[in-house]
């Protein structure tokens, strides 16, 4: 499932425009560095294009939250929301909580693995 906004896609686009950007105000190594790189992530955004994400633990972990009904992973945190906003969740809240952490957590340990070690030290 995708964690977030934005895409896969997004953030390579993004740091392939990060890298045109900077590129021309570098000299020698680092200038032909900065190329290497951008032509790596060209590469990884055409393979892109054919590349489907594969189902996660994570999404497993939604997919049991609404009952094990097979839910296109694009859609699963809409369905979530949608049935924890119609009280579907009301009897099992302190259960849902701990199951959204684990989401909550996957996430982190996605975009920001050090803050899950922050979190324990303190």
């Amino acid at each position: 499932m995708p964690h977030d906004q934005p895409d896969l896609a997004e953030l390579v686009r993004t740091a392939n425009e990060f890298l045109a950007n900077v590129t021309p105000r570098l000299e020698g190594q680092d200038r032909y560095f900065a190329m290497c790189t951008s032509f790596l992530l060209d590469i990884v955004q055409r393979e892109l294009v054919e590349w489907a994400p594969l189902e996660t633990d994570d999404d497993q972990r939604l997919q049991a939250l609404l009952g094990g009904n097979k839910t296109d992973v694009q859609n699963l945190t809409k369905e979530l929301s949608a049935a924890i906003r119609a009280g579907e969740f009301d009897d099992r809240l302190d259960w849902l909580l701990e199951e959204l952490i684990g989401h909550v957590t996957s996430k982190v340990k996605v975009s920001k693995p050090s803050y899950i070690d922050e979190a324990t030290e303190n």
